[in-house]
């Protein structure tokens, strides 16, 4: 999917926020995960439903649709992309300071 600056700015509007991850084969477009979002990941993966957590959280932040192959196609790209999902999220605190 060619993304255009059109689609980025539909995305904006409904999403706010759209960052955009360069990976080798091909950029990819993803929106925040909701915390609802990720509180039903954790159940699902907790009573076995779903097995892959990150592959989850990336196929619902995604934006620009792509196949799953591509993104299991080489090996560390869904969990780069997952841990970038989580940290523009909120989800990972970056810097901390010890009082």
């Amino acid at each position: 999917m060619t993304v255009t600056p059109e689609d980025i700015a539909k995305w904006k509007e409904k999403y706010k926020k759209v960052f955009k991850l360069p990976l080798p084969n091909g950029d990819i477009y993803y929106k925040r995960l909701g915390r609802e979002d990720y509180v039903d990941i954790q159940e699902r993966t907790a009573t076995g439903i779903i097995k892959d957590h990150e592959l989850e959280a990336c196929k619902i932040c995604i934006l620009n649709k792509i196949e799953d192959d591509r993104l299991i196609s080489e090996g560390g790209t869904v969990t780069v992309l997952y841990d970038q999902i989580m940290r523009d999220s909120g989800f990972l605190v970056i810097e901390s300071e010890e009082l």
